[in-house]
């Protein structure tokens, strides 16, 4: 009984694994004219960069969700994704209740999407607040620089940013602390590759020295910052 069970979970995790694909296997999926594909972000996310072909249905608005959602033809092969897969993991669950059964996702959302160098249609003009020349200026210090990458929907971020803002005060004999918006600065992010967040940087004579990709607590940025130094 207990094989026969384990069997059971196996083949539905496999299942499971076969609808979340990596961009790549996204990519190969949505090369047809006969798929839905999705972009469950808000309109801003989605006027600042989509897939191409991709229509804009809100999950966060989710009576609008609910009611636009039931115009989508439900027989046919559909493609979800969001910005890093936390809100098309939730429009999985509800579109698989609500019938829709032939339902992949794109693991890592449109962050792996980038990351990857796929193509994107853009709504909105450009509107990088630093082009490469710039943020490389930003380097030409004698200090050490600290540089994080954050957005407003990044809820780490909007965590370490008190304290990131304390410990540059108190270094600011040794450190140069800026803070860099990843909304508001789209190519450079794609230049720099930085497709996660939140991402706080160092750097030596214009050479990046350590990183960091993950919510990291105040002391332990301070241990790190002291050898840096």
């Amino acid at each position: 009984m207990n094989k026969f069970l384990f069997i059971i979970s196996l083949f539905l995790f496999s299942c499971s694994n076969d609808t979340k694909l990596t961009a790549e296997k996204f990519l190969e999926g949505i090369n047809s004219s006969k798929i839905n594909l999705i972009d469950v972000r808000t309109y801003d996310e989605f006027a600042s960069g989509h897939i191409p072909n991709a229509i804009n249905i809100d999950f966060n608005n989710f009576s609008e969700f609910q009611e636009n959602i039931n115009l989508i033809e439900k027989d046919k092969p559909t493609y979800i994704y969001c910005l890093s897969g936390g809100r098309s993991a939730k429009a999985y669950s509800y579109l698989k209740e609500i019938g829709f059964n032939n339902l992949y996702e794109l693991d890592g959302g449109i962050l792996d999407w980038r990351k990857n160098k796929f193509s994107e249609n853009n709504l909105l003009k450009p509107t990088d607040e630093f082009n490469l020349d710039q943020f490389n200026g930003l380097l030409n210090a004698d200090k050490l620089v600290m540089i994080s990458f954050n957005a407003k929907w990044c809820a780490p971020c909007i965590k370490m940013k008190p304290f990131l803002e304390k410990i540059a005060e108190e270094e600011s004999d040794n450190l140069i602390y800026y803070p860099i918006n990843y909304d508001n600065n789209k190519g450079l992010m794609n230049e720099l590759e930085i497709y996660s967040l939140p991402t706080i940087n160092f750097y030596k004579n214009k050479k990046l020295v350590f990183s960091i990709n993950e919510y990291s607590d105040e002391q332990s940025l301070k241990k790190v910052i002291s050898k840096l130094i």
